[in-house]
């Protein structure tokens, strides 16, 4: 029986047949399923042993026009060189998708809620007519790999910029500026979902730069490489000081760049700088993923000036996040203590210097400093910490 589906859906079916060669298990009016194991571990003797199976399961829902990828990993016990007993331990959906180009893809994890979903709409994408854009994105390989990363996922088009993008290079015309073209020595050396990624991060008028640095760089010209590595090398040929560069570095302030939907800055010159627009990226990112700070009641001070000494509650992200670029410290990742009522945290003034205080409760519920730090978590003068100390143990502070 010949499956009809949508020319979207059969180019991945055949993809996933050729890939995994699986064979029909199931043929009714309402579902085709195909399936195939591949053995893997195998402990005990000849006869009386347990083999570890992945097993790969493609399901088409004929009346739905809906496809279903999953990996299963299956335990079978053997005695006497009979099976005894299968057991599913893990089930694990790749994708789902439908003909209307609603891609989920489920990445690999413990099950539950803290599994990672990725949900790519393509449903836009189909009013240019004969599928055209979507053909150019997704059949370039005929690997899967866009599935992942779709280029245009982090920098989704508008409805009204649609039908000005006829073709692959109005695409990238969208990204790097009407006038600019993309090098060829780029085209050549890096694959198309990078190659997205590099036209949106780096200003057009720097691309030029980036295939410099591939001709000039041997490791960059044996195999495609992807773009956290061509923008390394391209750091490295820029700061002065290229051995205090690290990889990871750069790769996460790629990462952060994409996460904010920022360009990166290819003005640096110093590895210092680079890593400290990192830091001030990656504390944005944190704070957007944490609720709103709340201090408890049992931790706010009733005065907040001592002389020559001047406290202000840190209350809100905002100020959290400017108490942490000011006194570049990682003060930021005790939002979640505070949330949870575990300390509060202050900004101290002192003959026009600012500190960083962290007060909690101890067994008897008396509040002490738990932590007074300067600029770069450098240390407060003891005199500054004495003064505090008395401040939270006096009552009704």
């Amino acid at each position: 029986m010949t499956v009809v589906m949508t020319p979207y859906l059969q180019r991945i079916w055949n993809h996933l047949v050729r890939r995994y060669r699986l064979r029909i298990k199931q043929d009714t009016d309402d579902l085709r399923v195909l399936s195939r194991e591949r053995a893997g571990e195998r402990t005990g003797g000849l006869k009386n042993c347990i083999v570890e199976l992945s097993r790969y399961v493609l399901t088409y829902y004929k009346r739905l026009d809906y496809l279903e990828f999953k990996t299963l990993t299956v335990t079978r016990r053997f005695r006497h060189g009979k099976q005894v007993k299968e057991t599913i331990d893990g089930d694990w959906p790749d994708f789902t998708v439908n003909g209307s180009g609603s891609i989920r893809r489920m990445y690999h994890g413990p099950p539950g809620p803290g599994r990672r979903v990725r949900t790519i709409s393509l449903r836009n994408y189909y009013q240019l007519g004969d599928d055209c854009l979507a053909r150019l994105i997704m059949v370039t390989s005929d690997d899967l790999a866009w599935i992942n990363e779709l280029p245009v996922t982090y920098h989704p088009l508008s409805n009204k910029d649609l039908p000005v993008i006829k073709s692959l290079d109005n695409l990238f015309a969208h990204f790097t500026g009407p006038g600019i073209e993309i090098p060829k020595r780029l085209r050549h050396a890096v694959p198309l979902d990078e190659l997205f990624v590099l036209v949106q991060l780096v200003p057009g008028n720097y691309l030029n730069a980036l295939a410099a640095t591939v001709k000039h760089t041997r490791r960059l010209q044996k195999e495609p490489t992807n773009a956290s590595r061509v923008l390394y090398w391209y750091y490295r040929g820029a700061v002065e000081d290229p051995n205090e560069l690290h990889f990871q570095t750069v790769y996460c302030y790629v990462g952060c760049c994409r996460a904010l939907d920022r360009q990166v800055n290819p003005r640096i010159r110093s590895a210092a700088r680079l890593k400290s627009e990192r830091n001030a990226m990656m504390r944005v990112r944190w704070l957007q993923r944490t609720p709103e700070i709340r201090t408890d009641s049992k931790f706010i001070l009733k005065r907040l000036e001592f002389g020559d000494v001047k406290l202000e509650l840190i209350n809100d992200n905002k100020r959290l996040l400017q108490e942490a670029t000011e006194m570049k410290s990682c003060v930021h990742t005790y939002a979640l203590d505070v949330i949870d009522g575990k300390c509060a945290l202050y900004h101290v003034t002192y003959r026009n210097k600012g500190y960083t205080l962290e007060v909690r409760q101890d067994f008897k519920r008396r509040l002490y400093a738990q932590q007074l730090l300067g600029h770069g978590n450098q240390e407060a003068p003891k005199r500054l910490t004495r003064c505090l100390q008395q401040v939270l143990a006096a009552p009704n502070s």
